[in-house]
C-alpha cells in the first residue's frame, strides 16, 4: 500500500523541523509503504538521543551552574557517547546528582560531621558558661576539699580547741561544745570553699 503525505504534515505529527524529516525521507524508496515510514521515523526516533540525553553545556545551563560544577556532579553518572566523544546524559539520572551533589554518601558524611561539630560547640561554650563542668575537674576538687575538712575535723580541729575542749565538765557539754565549733568549720566551707582548700 502506497501513501502520500506532505513534509509539513510529517512536521505537525512529528514536531520534528523540515532538515530532520528530509534526512529521515532520504533513507526511503521512491514510492514508501505506509508502513515503510512508519517504520523510518520509528528508527529515527529511537536513533536520535537529542530528545532523550543532555550534554554538560545543555544540562548546566538547565541546571543554572558552571560547566565544572556539572561535570563533577555527574563524574559517577552513568553516560551515553555523543559527537565528537562527548558524554551525554539522560535527565532521569543527572538531575537527583545536580540537585543534590555529586555523592550522596558524601554529603551524609558532611552533615555528620556537621552535627559532631555543633554539638562540640555547644559543650565548649556551656562549659565557658559554667552550665557543664569536666569531671575530672570535679573530681580533683572534691578529692581536695575532703583532704581539707580531714585536717581541719581530724587532726587540726584537736589540736585548737583542746584547751576548750578539756573545760567541759559532762560528755553533754563536750558535745555541744564540739558542735558548736565544727560547726565553724562548715559554715567556712559553705561561705568559700577555696579558704578552707588555702587557695584564696
Amino acid at each position: 500500500m502506497q501513501t502520500s503525505i506532505s513534509i509539513r504534515e510529517l512536521a505537525r505529527l512529528t514536531g520534528w523541523d523540515r532538515k530532520k524529516i528530509s534526512a529521515v525521507l532520504a533513507t526511503l524508496t521512491e514510492e514508501p509503504t505506509l508502513e515503510d515510514l512508519i517504520a523510518a521515523f520509528v528508527r529515527a526516533r529511537h536513533d536520535d538521543s537529542e530528545g532523550d540525553l543532555f550534554s554538560t553545556s545543555q544540562l548546566a545551563k538547565l541546571a543554572g551552574l558552571d560547566r565544572a560544577t556539572v561535570t563533577d556532579r555527574l563524574d559517577s553518572i552513568p553516560s551515553h557517547p555523543g559527537p565528537k566523544g562527548a558524554k551525554r546524559y539522560s535527565l532521569a539520572d543527572a538531575l537527583p546528582a545536580l540537585v543534590a551533589g555529586r555523592d550522596l554518601s558524601l554529603d551524609e558524611a558532611k552533615l555528620q560531621k556537621l552535627r559532631a561539630d555543633a554539638r562540640l560547640s555547644e559543650l565548649h561554650l556551656n562549659r565557658e558558661m559554667r552550665k557543664l563542668v569536666d569531671f575530672n575537674e570535679v573530681k580533683t576538687e572534691l578529692q581536695e576539699i575532703f583532704k581539707a575538712l580531714h585536717r581541719r575535723i581530724a587532726i587540726q580541729f584537736w589540736r585548737e580547741h583542746a584547751g576548750k575542749l578539756k573545760k567541759a565538765k559532762t560528755a553533754a557539754e563536750l558535745g555541744k561544745l564540739g558542735q558548736e565549733l565544727q560547726a565553724k568549720t562548715f559554715d567556712a566551707l559553705r561561705t568559700n570553699y577555696k579558704a578552707l582548700l588555702g587557695s584564696d
